[in-house]
């Protein structure tokens, strides 16, 4: 008879290899088809002085109350989610989970931005609603005069 003894050494690496392969496999399929893509951040308008000037004409997701989107803009790093909370009430928060930093999404449903990753939501104003973030979202500053919504950074 052989001798199949194996070094405890070459069975920690199965074992590992193996563990890091099933954990890869499961975020990658958890996370993978839940990601938002290019195509769904509105392109807003670029930072000119500190600031992004949005006309609501434009933007007819913002028209009516309870509202938004997400969307990037030249000059910043991070999508933002804007909101529209009353006829004159609006919040912009920056749309980056403060779990893991997945980009989040609308959801007028629910009236709430949603993480595709592992299902953080936060309120409009970036109110931590249930977990696994603890930290809301950081706000930014706004000014509405009835036709232009002015952030600013």
């Amino acid at each position: 008879m052989s001798d199949h003894r194996i070094e405890r050494r070459n069975l920690l690496k199965v074992f590992c290899g193996g563990a890091a392969a099933v954990c890869g496999g499961v975020v990658g399929c958890g996370a993978a088809g839940d990601m938002v893509t290019e195509e769904e951040l509105v392109q807003l308008p670029a930072v000119v002085d500190g600031r992004i000037r949005l006309e609501l004409a434009e933007f007819p997701m913002l028209q009516a109350v309870g509202g938004g989107l997400v969307g990037e803009a030249p000059g910043m790093a991070e999508p933002l989610a804007i909101a529209r909370d009353g006829e004159s009430t609006f919040f912009v928060t920056r749309a980056v989970c403060t779990h893991m930093t997945c980009t989040l999404r609308f959801n007028q449903l629910t009236a709430s931005l949603m993480c595709p990753c592992h299902g953080s939501s936060f309120e409009f104003d970036g109110k931590v609603i249930s977990g696994p973030a603890t930290k809301d979202l950081s706000r930014m500053n706004v000014d509405f005069d009835g036709q232009t919504l002015r952030i600013l950074l």
